[in-house]
């Protein structure tokens, strides 16, 4: 496999989801993401994917009921938490095999492990890679997995890094609800997106905002920082609005003339 062919695609459960209703999928939108998808993968045929999807209202809405201090589930609470991110799975790889794209679900928790802050996470990638091989679409998502104190939540944004790291993909691109990444809370409706941000570069001057309160990853801050390592072995993200018709197909095509480029 051609690494430099293999672009992951992170798309945030804010854009695939009802985050104000509990467990509701946003059927439409997935449906035009798969042909957004499908589209770009015909005019690249080179095109390797993998794509991942966040929570939304069904993984976060489950997991902060469990959620203890230090950041941890009980098997309860994993348990919940990995069935409703199975089922918004299983929603979102019908709609990619029903317009054409042979997309197979891998659920983390059983393919890796938390191993600590320090230490990351441990890894059997090999079924991944042989599907990427054959032609298959990887479809992973944000989910629980083990360490040895108990079960915590590894987010979508942290599992494109780490894979990007080890299977040596340049392309990472996060599918988001907001434009990209601005100087200040675009909230308060002065700030400015910002065309180009170096992790390296990152200091008080850019508000990377506070997390939405249904969010148990970490927010904006998170999806840049935690990529710290694969960018600097040569990766480049790209945080755009993948709520907007067409969008996602652009960044797919390597357009990168809206939202916000990622680098080291």
């Amino acid at each position: 496999m051609d690494s430099d062919d293999l672009t992951i695609l992170k798309i945030g459960g804010s854009v695939i989801t009802d985050k104000s209703t509990p467990l509701k999928a946003n059927i439409k939108a997935i449906t035009r993401i798969a042909r957004e998808i499908r589209r770009a993968q015909q005019e690249r045929e080179e095109m390797r994917l993998i794509i991942i999807h966040g929570g939304g209202s069904f993984g976060h809405y489950v997991a902060r009921r469990y959620l203890d201090p230090e950041g941890y589930l009980g098997v309860k609470g994993c348990c919940e938490t990995a069935l409703w991110m199975q089922r918004l799975n299983s929603i979102i790889v019908e709609k990619l095999n029903l317009n054409g794209l042979w997309a197979l679900s891998f659920s983390p928790h059983s393919f890796m492990v938390a191993r600590g802050e320090e230490n990351g996470y441990g890894m059997y990638i090999d079924p991944i890679v042989r599907a990427i091989e054959h032609g298959a679409i990887p479809v992973l998502y944000g989910d629980v997995v083990a360490d040895d104190k108990g079960f915590r939540i590894v987010s979508g944004d942290i599992l494109a890094w780490e894979l990007s790291e080890l299977l040596g993909a340049r392309s990472v691109l996060f599918a988001t609800n907001v434009d990209g990444v601005f100087d200040r809370d675009p909230s308060s409706g002065h700030g400015t997106l910002l065309k180009e941000v170096g992790v390296r570069d990152l200091r008080g001057n850019i508000d990377l905002s506070k997390p939405n309160t249904i969010d148990v990853t970490g927010g904006m801050k998170i999806k840049i920082l935690s990529g710290f390592r694969a960018l600097s072995h040569g990766a480049v993200g790209f945080i755009f609005n993948g709520s907007i018709k067409d969008n996602v197909y652009r960044a797919l095509m390597g357009d990168r003339s809206f939202g916000t480029v990622i680098t080291y």
